[in-house]
């Protein structure tokens, strides 16, 4: 559950929707089948339609093999009805997930006694069969995740259906009416692109229509009376465009359990008649905009077990809700929107209450008492409010795994005892005002993985006891007044020294996670908090001392801050160690010294501050240091290079000898971490108030829905009504209508966060979606990014590039249009969607794979000038509503002159896709392309990451690891475990042997993208 989203629960080819006619046996092993089957031969006009499906597809898998010497009522998947006859009929086809590659053949619609067709979860195509009007038996019929298209009319001509599940498909058009339908009790239509209004007349036609489904398409307009003549129990019409209030017909479903609007364009006050669904469990209208005050009647759905509304305009008090009747309770979600008044205290009687997220609203008053009797509660943010009160208030909730209070009115200190605690694994205290010192009794949170107490007026020493956290990763203590030395002992927190594996007993939380940066950086996107950059975070305070050498050991961390203190002395060379560091701010310090060269080692720090200290000497040069820019040195009056105005009198520079820490070479981390938004279950939006404090350093980590709304107001003013230029088509948008299509540049539609920007989601009004990446930072680099992205996207149009459809100007911001990508990216569906690497099967695997290489060649060899990418991953391979690959984000690619072999920039890249040969020498090259290229083809088909700190060290890389096992392992075990023993193997052995030439260390032996165009033509 996330932001009270709920997954779609689709019914697959095991659930018992109806019953079997009598005397049929469905053989789904291909063995004959046990006794009591029916061995009587079946028709032969069926028995050919069967064959004549099976020999018109061009793929499938191997284990479906039919004998042709057995009746077709011992094939596998085929289920067969005596009823007393000498010749038996197909009464049921079920062949799910077996890789069935190609159309449906017409043949099918001979199988007149067919009551159950269940065609999921394969690679069909084309349109469903007219054919199919003329099975009058049939009573269950799913096609979902396919990739079905066309017009869905027929399938109101099968008057007989009770179940239709067409999910996941690329249907495009409308629904029909289904006005013959009258049997019909199952309507799945979701995650399809499907238009137009929803005709609420089908309940008409099908009174006894249970459960209607049509989420995650293109449906707009308002929805009429109509739908409070069925039976509904479950009603899902989340994620489209639908406006106007809640039919009031809806309130009359006495059936109704689930209801689910959340995402639409839904407005007005929820009716006081929400109270008669009496058998509600699960209502969602998050991310809407309905107003007013809630209405006192939901005190009357006793039932509810999830109440979300999470993201819209509702305001006034909410104890107008009598929580002593919801005692069913377990989730409750009320953030970002307008509620004031106290928290109710009679929340206290919700027993089994699990999730409470109250953020950024409008309470104010104390913390209840009785939330001490919620000893269920994993999840509590109560951040960006009025709140004040004590901790003291969660003491008993012993199986709370995350606390965030951030951004309230608490003072005084923490309590100096308590018995609390012990499952806490997030906890966040930022800008609550809070005094005194850090109290001993944190450290019986073992399991504390998050810690932010930023913005606050804690003091004294920072405790050594922080270092025997086992499993703590992100620390921010900044902008407090603590003094003293930095601890050594904080150097020994054993999750940043190692991947930490010991996860038992720990709780696994999903959602959307914010991280935002400093100086107005663009914030950081993550789907779970493990994925947060490992971090110490110390900066503005009064610490002194110097940096101590034992740094080194943090070799997984990959933010070092510690500017506005007092520390003196050097920069410790041991730095060189710490390989993934990606950010290092020293500012505004008292350093002297030099800044080893040995830093030039740590090739993929993306930021680097020294600025305000005392350091003089050479700056190192070479790799990242040639990208920073001048800014991140000044007041250094001592300091001379290339990247400051200051040159160096002698050629000789300063070195340090070798250290004796090795320094890991690895690949690199993806400077901007892309992760990208999506629907999860999961119970936790932690974001950090970027919008809420005017300052310029670094926010609190805070949770609930906050606002990217970053525009300049008055930059906005002056160019809303400017016209966006497209670049190869004639539409007339302005800027304002791009504004009101991300309602704002809201965070509710960012969908990535791609170099140098996050990437947003436009809802057009006539239903168009387009993505628009809004480019931000500080980089030097910030005019040649955009000017690369529009010429280099400009000229390069082919159908496995993500299309640039134009570009505009907001103030400074500048903005690029692209076609939106239903899909999302490769990334996601291999590693982030729990069940997105059973869905890629291997025949889509391999046509992504050949369709993103196509683009990958016209890049190097077809698109004049020749362009390099430079930053192929899976993250930045697009996928259609058809699954089709598209290569995306050009932000780091450099035109390529035709009489150029290469092209000289600086280093750039992702961590695992970086050729080895970049370490060396800042040449982008097609061979580095085809080398990063070559590890994604190694994602298909391991479903591994690049680069997994969650795996062992001998197989956190996973170039090395295919190098080292290919030959020793048995080739099963390197493929992802869903696509095994399915038949493709030698397919998969294939395009393993064409990834190994692509990622050979020696560039001059790796092929040309074209040939491996031509060998993935040849698998």
């Amino acid at each position: 559950m996330i932001n009270g989203t709920s997954m779609t629960v689709l019914r697959s080819q095991s659930s018992s929707l109806f019953l079997l006619p009598r005397q049929v046996k469905v053989n789904t092993t291909g063995m004959a089948p046990s006794p009591g089957g029916t061995d009587h031969p079946c028709l032969y006009t069926e028995r050919e339609a069967l064959l004549q499906f099976k020999n018109e597809v061009t793929y499938h898998h191997q284990s479906w093999s039919w004998d042709a010497n057995a009746t077709c009522c011992k094939w596998q998947g085929v289920g067969c009805s005596s009823s007393g006859s000498s010749y038996s009929k197909v009464v049921s086809l079920s062949l799910h997930n077996l890789n069935i590659t190609g159309s449906i053949s017409t043949a099918l619609g001979n199988l007149r006694f067919l009551t159950i067709l269940n065609l999921s979860s394969n690679n069909l195509s084309g349109t469903i069969p007219e054919d199919f009007s003329l099975l009058s038996r049939l009573r269950t019929l799913d096609l979902s995740f396919n990739q079905l298209s066309g017009s869905l009319s027929v399938l109101s001509k099968i008057t007989s259906l009770q179940s239709i599940n067409i999910s996941n498909n690329a249907f495009e058009t409308q629904l029909p009416t289904f006005n013959k339908s009258t049997q019909l009790r199952e309507l799945n239509a979701s995650y399809n692109r499907i238009k137009g209004a929803i005709y609420t007349d089908i309940c008409n036609y099908a009174p006894t229509l249970s459960v209607l489904d049509l989420s995650s398409n293109l449906f707009s307009g308002s929805l009429t009376n109509g739908l409070g003549r069925c039976a509904l129990r479950e009603l899902r019409l989340q994620k489209n465009s639908l406006t106007g209030p809640i039919p009031h017909d809806i309130f009359s479903i006495k059936t109704l359990s689930t209801l689910d609007l959340h995402a639409n364009r839904f407005n007005g006050a929820l009716d006081s008649a929400v109270g008669s669904l009496v058998n509600l469990e699960q209502l969602y209208l998050a991310s809407n905009n309905f107003s007013g005050n809630l209405p006192a009647t939901l005190s009357q759905n006793s039932k509810l077990t999830l109440l979300s509304l999470s993201n819209n305009a509702f305001g006034g008090p909410v104890d107008v809700i009598d929580f002593h009747n919801l005692t069913e309770l377990r989730e409750l979600y009320l953030d970002a929107n307008f509620f004031n008044g106290s928290i109710p205290e009679t929340l206290g009687f919700c027993k089994s209450l699990r999730v409470l997220n109250l953020a950024l609203n409008n309470f104010v008053g104390i913390i209840p008492s009785q939330f001490n009797q919620l000893t269920n509660l994993t999840f509590v943010s109560l951040s960006s409010n009025r709140l004040n009160g004590s901790l003291m208030a969660f003491e008993n909730c012993s199986n709370l795994g995350s606390l965030i209070l951030t951004k309230n009115s608490f003072s005084g200190p923490l309590p100096s005892r308590f018995n609390g605690f012990r499952s806490l694994q997030i906890l966040a205290l930022g800008v609550l005002g809070l005094k005194g010192s850090i109290p001993a009794w944190i450290q019986n949170c073992t399991k504390l993985q998050i810690l932010d107490l930023s913005w606050n007026q804690l003091e004294g020493e920072v405790p050594a006891w922080f270092g025997n956290f086992s499993h703590m990763f992100y620390l921010d203590l900044s902008n407090n007044t603590f003094s003293g030395r930095i601890p050594p002992e904080l150097f020994n927190l054993k999750a940043l020294t190692e991947k930490d594996n010991n996860t038992e007993g720990m709780q696994n939380f999903f959602g959307l996670f914010d991280v935002q940066g400093q100086d107005n950086s663009p914030s950081l996107t993550y789907n779970r908090p493990i994925a947060f950059p490992p971090s110490i975070i110390l900066s503005h305070n009064h610490l002194t001392g110097s940096i101590p050498s034992k740094i080194h050991h943090l070799q997984m961390l990959m933010a070092l801050e510690l500017s506005h203190n007092l520390l003196t002395g050097s920069i410790p060379p041991s730095l060189a160690n710490v390989t993934y560091l990606e950010t290092l701010d020293l500012s505004y310090n008292q350093l002297t010294g030099v800044i080893p060269s040995i830093l030039a080692n740590l090739t993929f720090l993306s930021k680097f501050n020294v600025t305000h200290n005392n350091l003089s000497g050479v700056i190192p040069n070479g790799t990242q240091f040639d990208t920073f820019p001048a800014s991140s040195f000044e007041e250094n009056p001592g300091l001379c290079g290339a990247q400051v105005s200051n040159i160096c009198v002698s050629e000789k520079h300063h070195t340090y000898p070798p250290a004796t820490y090795p320094v890991n070479a690895r690949s690199m981390k993806d400077i901007s971490i892309v992760i990208p938004v999506c629907i999860v279950i999961g119970i936790i939006l932690l974001a950090l108030s970027a919008s809420l404090w005017a300052f310029s350093r670094r926010n609190a980590v805070h949770h609930g829905f906050g606002s990217s709304r970053e525009m300049d107001d008055q930059s906005f003013h002056d160019s809303e009504n400017s016209t966006v230029h497209f670049i190869y088509n004639h539409q007339k948008l302005t800027i304002a209508d791009i504004v009101k299509a991300t309602n704002n540049f809201d965070k509710n539609h960012i969908v990535g966060c791609g170099g140098f920007g996050l990437v947003y989601r436009a809802d057009l009004e006539d239903g168009t979606k387009l993505a628009i990446k809004k480019l931000t930072g500080e980089c030097g680099q910030m005019e040649r990014e955009f000017k690369a992205e529009v010429e280099a996207l400009s000229k390069a149009q082919h159908k496995n590039l993500v299309p640039l459809q134009g570009f505009f100007q907001i103030g400074q911001d500048k903005l690029l249009i692209y076609t939106f990508m239903e899909n999302g990216s490769l990334d996601y569906w291999l590693h982030e969607r729990s069940d997105g690497g059973a869905l890629l099967v291997w025949p889509m695997r391999l046509q992504i794979a050949r369709a993103a290489a196509a683009g990958l060649a016209y890049l190097h060899q077809i698109c004049n000038p020749h362009i390099v990418h430079r930053d192929i991953k899976s993250s930045n391979i697009l996928l259609d509503e058809n699954f089709e690959a598209h290569l995306a984000d050009f932000g780091l690619a450099r035109l390529m002159m035709s009489t150029q072999t290469h092209v000289t920039t600086e280093l750039v890249g992702t961590l695992g896709y970086i050729p080895p040969e970049y370490g060396e020498k800042s040449n982008a090259t097609p061979k580095g392309d085809v080398y990063s290229f070559g590890v994604v083809l190694l994602e298909l088909l391991t479903g591994k990451r690049p680069v997994d700190v969650s795996q062992t060290k001998e197989s956190s890389n996973l170039v090395a690891w295919i190098q080292k096992s290919k030959n020793k392992t048995d080739l099963c075990e390197i493929f992802d475990a869903v696509l095994r023993n399915k038949g493709d193997e030698q397919q998969m052995q294939q395009v393993l042997n064409v990834a190994c030439l692509c990622i050979n260390h020696d560039p001059s032996k790796r092929p040309s993208i074209k040939d491996v165009v031509s060998l993935l033509d040849q698998v």
